[in-house]
């Protein structure tokens, strides 16, 4: 069963993603690593710029209890985060649209 971080992303101009929501009890929240208005610049290593939303979630959902590591940018600085998947659900369905915020 794949599984994800209990966030929504944004695209932004810069071609990389922002959380701009997090589901109540899901592993971004609980780990109170990840903020709102953080910037995904990578997952696993891998860069999101310019990617399509479709291959962002692609990267960050995977088997329950597995470890994605996300590189953040938060205020100019680049932070490290080791989360866990896990079951969160979503409130919303994800947008099928590659530019519209997505739940992952």
């Amino acid at each position: 069963m794949s599984s994800g971080l209990g966030v929504y992303l944004a695209p932004n101009r810069r071609g990389h993603f922002i959380v701009t929501k997090m589901a109540p009890g899901g592993p971004a929240m609980q780990s109170g690593q990840v903020q709102l208005g953080d910037v995904v610049v990578q997952v696993n290593g891998q860069s999101l710029e310019g990617m399509l939303i479709e291959n962002a979630r692609g990267l960050i959902m995977g088997p329950v209890g597995t470890d994605v590591q996300l590189t953040l940018m938060r205020n100019g600085v680049l932070l490290g985060a080791s989360l866990r998947r896990g079951p969160a659900q979503p409130e919303r369905e994800v947008s099928p649209h590659p530019q519209q915020p997505g739940y992952t």
